[in-house]
């Protein structure tokens, strides 16, 4: 077992006793800091794809419960992404829209999601090039991409 494997481990465990006496705010703040938790184990390559499997389902159960965290809803979004289940991801990001996020922060997901439901006609609607100018090696895929 890795050092990033047993702190992420040691995380998990800290955050499931601190859930067993929160309520409230506290307790969607540790559920969501669990979730995150886990995603880091499928983020970072540690779980295999049977392992990810189970990690994507628990991390939705987990995020089921909260509500206002609309950073709860972009983890949300990004496990449906991962998972290829793009219209629900859709539904997450743009749940966490409503509650605060601006569009353009979910532009490069909602444009993915656009790309992977293969409405290519629509990936443009989201590529913002003032956010890609940092890196010249995008610039012919924003130009591909972009409206005429």
């Amino acid at each position: 077992v890795s050092t990033f494997e047993k702190k992420l481990n040691d995380r998990i465990t800290e955050l499931h006793e601190k859930i067993k006496n929160a309520d409230g705010d506290r307790l969607e703040r540790y559920n969501f800091d669990l979730a995150n938790t886990y995603w880091q184990f499928i983020f970072h390559g540690v779980a295999d794809e049977q392992l990810s499997g189970f990690y994507t389902k628990k991390i939705e159960d987990i995020l089921k419960g909260i509500k206002s965290n609309p950073n709860a809803f972009i983890l949300l979004g990004k496990i449906h992404i991962f998972n290829k289940e793009y219209l629900s991801a859709e539904k997450a990001f743009l749940k966490a829209i409503e509650l605060g996020v601006s569009k353009e922060a979910m532009s490069t997901f909602l444009a993915e999601i656009k790309y992977g439901l293969k409405r290519y006609n629509e990936v443009s609607n989201y590529i913002l090039p003032e956010q890609f100018n940092i890196d010249l090696r995008l610039k012919p895929l924003i130009t591909m991409w972009s409206k005429k």
